[in-house]
């Protein structure tokens, strides 16, 4: 994104809550006692506390990190087991 590893967005009304994408860059981890390299980025949330609360959010951030680390998750409309709730549920309303 231009460079920019994160930043924060600001709500402008009428809007409830806003999603800030940072730039991937890449990192070195640690896998099975080797050093790999990976692709990380930030993403943070600006929400009205009067319309959306935290844990919403923070299941949204969630939900969306698990279908970037998951693509296959778009296509089959199913939650992993590991996960307590359904992904549709949380998109309904």
């Amino acid at each position: 994104m231009f460079g920019i590893s994160s930043f924060s967005a600001v709500i402008n009304p009428p809007q409830t809550c806003i999603l800030a994408v940072g730039g991937a860059r890449p990192v070195l981890t640690p896998a099975d006692g080797d050093v790999t390299s990976a692709s990380m980025m930030s993403m943070t949330t600006a929400c009205d506390a009067r319309v959306i609360d935290d844990k919403l959010a923070a299941d949204f951030l969630d939900t969306v990190r698990m279908v970037l680390e998951n693509p296959s998750l778009m296509l089959s409309h199913c939650p992993p087991a590991d996960k307590s709730y359904d992904i549709q549920k949380l998109f309904a309303k």
